[in-house]
Parts: C-alpha cells; sequence; structure tokens
C-alpha cells in the first residue's frame, strides 16, 4: 500500500517534472526569438551563405568566436544547436558525491543547532533531471545580462575553479555579500552569477524575520541590476525566473514575443 508520503512525492516530483519540461520550452523559444531578432537588427539573411555575414553574425553574440561550431554555414545553422536552458544530468553516484561535498562545507558554517543541514530535496530533485539551468539568452547576453540560476553541481564545489561562497571565507562575509534585507542567513551556496559579479543566485537557508513563525527556510536569490528576487522552491523559480530576466533581454533585441507565453 503507497504511503501518504510516497504519494506527497511521487506528486511533487510530477509538478517538478511538469514545471522543467515548461522551462526548457520556453528557453528555446526565447533562444530561437533571440537569433531571430539578431539577425533582422545585422540584417542579415536567415540563409545568407556569405562569409562576411557570418563572422558579424559570430562577433555580434558568440563570443569572440569561442565554442562555435566551425561546420556552420548559414545563420539558420544555429537554430540546430540553440540552447534549452538545461544539460544532461550527472550520474547518480556523481551526485551523491558532490551533495555530501556541498552539505559538509554548509555544515561547517551553520549554527551547530541547525545540524545536518542537507539540500533540499526538491533541488536534489532536479539534479536528477538537470546539471544546468542557464536562463535564456544567446551565448554573449546569456553571460552578460542573465545571473544562471544553477550553474552545474560541479560550480557549487569549486570544481572549475570557482570558490564555492563565491570567495566568501565565512559565513558573515557570505551574509554581507548577499546583503538581504530583513533576513537571517544560517548557511548557502552560491549557484550561478554574472559576468563581472555583477550579480548571482544563490540557495540559501534562512528566515525572514517579519514572518510571524521565524523559522528557517530554503529560498533562491536572484540578484542583479540592484534587485533581490526571492523564489520559495525549484518549481517557482523555474516558472518565473525566465521572465525576471526579460527586461535586459528585450532591451538588446526588441520584443520577443514573451506575453504569448
Amino acid at each position: 500500500m503507497t504511503s501518504p508520503e510516497d504519494t506527497q512525492s511521487a506528486v511533487q516530483e510530477d509538478s517538478l517534472s511538469s514545471a522543467l519540461s515548461r522551462y526548457r520550452s520556453r528557453i528555446y523559444a526565447l533562444n530561437c526569438k533571440m537569433l531571430e531578432r539578431l539577425l533582422q537588427n545585422l540584417q542579415i539573411e536567415p540563409n545568407s551563405d556569405s562569409t562576411a555575414d557570418m563572422q558579424r553574425f559570430i562577433a555580434k553574440e558568440w563570443l569572440d568566436g569561442e565554442e562555435f561550431d566551425q561546420s556552420f554555414h548559414v545563420p539558420n545553422d544555429i537554430y540546430l544547436v540553440l540552447s534549452d536552458g538545461t544539460s544532461s544530468p550527472l550520474s547518480v553516484h556523481e551526485r551523491d558525491e558532490l551533495f555530501k561535498d556541498v552539505e559538509d562545507n554548509m555544515n561547517s558554517w551553520v549554527d551547530p543547532e541547525l545540524r545536518p543541514v542537507q539540500l533540499p530535496a526538491d533541488f536534489k530533485a532536479l539534479c536528477g533531471l538537470t546539471n544546468s539551468l542557464t536562463g535564456p539568452g544567446l551565448p554573449r547576453s546569456n553571460t552578460a545580462d542573465v545571473p544562471q540560476p544553477f550553474a552545474s553541481l560541479q560550480y557549487l564545489c569549486g570544481i572549475f575553479g570557482e570558490p564555492m561562497y563565491g570567495g566568501c571565507r565565512n559565513l558573515e562575509e557570505f551574509a554581507e555579500k548577499i546583503n538581504l534585507k530583513g533576513y537571517e542567513i544560517a548557511t548557502g551556496v552560491q549557484t550561478g552569477d554574472l559576468e563581472g559579479d555583477q550579480g548571482g543566485t544563490y540557495l540559501c537557508l534562512c528566515r525572514n524575520q517579519h514572518e510571524p513563525e521565524n523559522t528557517f527556510k530554503w529560498r533562491w536569490i536572484t540578484q542583479f541590476d540592484v534587485t533581490d528576487i526571492i523564489y520559495n522552491n525549484v518549481v517557482q523559480l523555474l516558472e518565473e525566473s525566465w521572465k525576471d530576466f526579460l527586461n535586459m533581454l528585450t532591451l538588446r533585441y526588441g520584443d520577443l514575443g514573451q506575453d504569448e507565453m
């Protein structure tokens, strides 16, 4: 017989999977629209086989040609490789090892009365479906305008050279860096960043000092353009975060048809 807990877990996983599917669809649609707008702005035909057109196109958006597939000959080819904002998940073994690494470090910071701290279940479930949430944007705009919600589990652990806590040496520095007014941060980890350290995303165990229950909860905090945005869980992050970046992207590309999504 299925327990109520198992039923609730199955419902939550289905909700998460559905939200991720919608996220992927929206990100891909936005990226297609950005590519279309970019070609219009550059006055390049999608099927142009002009080498000069292709070079202008790459220089405008593809970070000086880095990571650009040189087998592409016309701009229309790029539609085949546009991102949907996700990547393949790591193996169960890899995920478990990295979860432990992150949790061990978070527990070294947290008040002993709150130990043991574990990453939230919905985040671990998300990692079973994807190893990143990059948000919308072509390569240059995604790097410059959109703070990644979740760069990768390796990023969380500093495997790619980034410090686990965004360069902070202790909880006080971490809380000061986020500077989330009205909240007390018990522990957390940086999950994504923005070019030039102009913003980032953090997964924090924190409490709102103005809430009646005043209890510690996991929250996602995204900061950019002197703005703090808080998401209470992964599903909310998937359903809402892509919309919060659109002002900057529409300034760069123009209308993206986002009102129809």
